[in-house]
């Protein structure tokens, strides 16, 4: 066996990802997890078939057809980087002049895998001494950077602490289960829940008044984002040295990262997302059961905010604004619950064309009656992409702007053999009109990207019938993998960002004569 290059993990982490169901994942897979065998000559069966095990689960859940050559080499690079001593370049020698197994002989690989692996422990001192679950999660680590992005593992054995810090927004803390509660093992960077009164070390008992102890974390984790997102949370707390349990209220501690920004202008109510995810879903929820004319939780106390029609501006909305986004399909469904009733929200296609799962918004409604324009333009990404198309679609709302990002790929959580999970895309999102979001975007029904366009122009064109995006267009199918029908679709929307606001100003200009408004609405809601 020769070496091969290091590969390096990426970035990628998760943001509003589907919360409760990957810590229910999580709690199953830790469960279900199956020790990692010594790498020893001894044991090499049972390490072939965790490896071929292993490139089976991915297999089949990953959007592409998978190359266990791929992934063997890459698991291997991973792992021969934890060791500098190793050469530049590496491959695998089979046996006895034998051929290579094809990319999909995930058993062959399995086979061939363990046995590298074998070699490359035995010739390093720093893998030997390493824990055979640290060798596994290594070796996982560099299966995601062969497979469609954003692909993330998470380790087993941190898997919770991890997702925890990425998927709450209400408290920026980790914490670890011991006897009579749950540890304080991380507070935010800022020192906010310090300055609050919480210690590093510190033994929450109860939260709410509801006795943690041998509670699991996933229901700790519901507890803890449980309440109003501008609401305190009461916690009992035991700390080292203190005579009596300390009684502590809370308040979140994320510095306004809840994603959402509110104002009424002119008898608008702006909604301005800087990500559609649990936490802002859950906010505008909160301030829709209390009606647009009424007042809003955590802001300015007893002042009524009139507003007869509600402007959703989606603009800058990847669900991480640094790193590749996990869409939030649940958010997405959230989002347009507010306002659909009982449609079709989006639907998956999976290259095995078995998996073509339908979403539903249930029969909420809570905004219903009030007329929505949604802002769009080259930064809406992800579960914004798939919320605006279906509120476009079942003729709900107008969406004023530009070609959206284009970013359509759906996520599964893969469990994989020792107790790790691995994040990667698993299937298309397609809008309810049968078009895939992916590459393609969202293609609004009034376009303010084209050259020249201005608010005036753009106005005076709408009031005289004119300037719409013809419905065929804005239907149009094109293929995730076809490039030049994507290309020229958006070219005749550029994704760009709407720097100058003038998408804003247009949909608040519209928004302002309901006359308008109404001509401009696709027909159909409603029939």
């Amino acid at each position: 066996m020769k070496r091969a290059n290091r590969g390096r993990t990426s970035g990628t982490l998760i943001d509003g990802f589907r919360a409760f169901l990957i810590i229910g994942l999580t709690v199953l897979v830790g469960a279900c997890a199956s020790a990692v065998p010594k790498p020893e000559p001894a044991n090499q069966e049972k390490l072939a078939e965790l490896f071929a095990e292993t490139f089976r689960r991915i297999e089949n859940a990953h959007i592409e057809q998978t190359d266990a050559r791929e992934l063997a080499l890459s698991g291997l690079r991973s792992l021969a980087g934890a060791d500098e001593q190793f050469a530049d370049e590496f491959f695998i020698v089979p046996q006895d002049g034998a051929a290579l197994p094809g990319p999909e002989d995930y058993d062959g690989w399995g086979a061939a895998t363990s046995e590298a692996v074998i070699g490359l422990v035995a010739g390093s001192e720093r893998l030997r001494a390493m824990e055979p679950q640290q060798l596994y999660d290594l070796y996982a680590a560099g299966l995601a950077h062969r497979l469609a992005k954003p692909s993330e593992f998470f380790p087993g054995r941190s898997v919770f602490t991890v997702l925890h810090a990425r998927t709450t927004r209400k408290f920026d803390m980790g914490y670890d289960l011991v006897a009579d509660g749950v540890q304080v093992a991380r507070l935010d960077p800022k020192g906010e829940l310090e300055e609050q009164g919480l210690n590093l070390g510190d033994v929450i008992t109860h939260i709410e008044g509801t006795p943690i102890a041998g509670l699991p974390k996933v229901r700790v984790f519901e507890l803890l984002g449980s309440g109003l997102v501008f609401g305190s949370t009461t916690l009992t707390v035991r700390r080292a040295g203190a005579p009596a349990p300390i009684t502590l209220d809370l308040w979140e501690t994320t510095g306004g990262k809840y994603n959402l920004r509110f104002q009424v202008n002119e008898g608008v109510a702006e909604y301005g997302f800087v990500d559609v995810d649990y936490d802002s879903t859950r906010f505008m929820a909160q301030s829709m059961s209390r009606k647009v004319g009424h007042p809003f939780p955590g802001l300015s106390a007893g002042r009524e905010y009139q507003a007869n029609s509600i402007l959703l501006d989606l603009r800058n909305t990847p669900d991480h604004p640094d790193l590749p986004v996990f869409t939030d399909t649940d958010a997405a469904v959230r989002l347009a619950d507010l306002f659909l009733g009982a449609r079709l929200v989006v639907w998956a296609r999976s290259r095995h064309g078995g998996r073509n799962e339908k979403s539903y918004a249930e029969s909420r409604a809570s905004g219903e009656g009030y007329p929505i324009v949604i802002v769009v333009d080259g930064t809406t990404s992800g579960a914004a992409e798939i919320a605006a198309a279906a509120l476009q679609d079942n003729g709900r709302a107008l969406v004023v702007g530009s070609s959206t990002a284009g970013d359509g790929k759906l996520h599964s959580l893969v469990g994989l053999p020792t107790g790790g999970i691995l994040v990667t895309p698993s299937a298309y999102a397609y809008s309810t009109d049968g078009y895939p979001i992916e590459e393609r975007g969202v293609m609004p029904n009034i376009c303010t990207s084209l050259p020249g366009a201005t608010l005036d122009s753009l106005l005076a064109k709408l009031r005289l019938g004119q300037g719409m995006v013809p419905e065929k267009v804005r239907q149009r199918f094109t293929a995730p993998d076809d490039a030049a029908a994507i290309r020229d679709l958006r070219m005749l929307c550029p994704a760009i960002a709407d720097s100058d606001d003038l998408a804003r100003e247009l949909g608040l200009a519209i928004l302002r004569d309901p006359e308008l408004y109404a001509r401009l609405l696709r027909p159909g809601f409603g029939s």
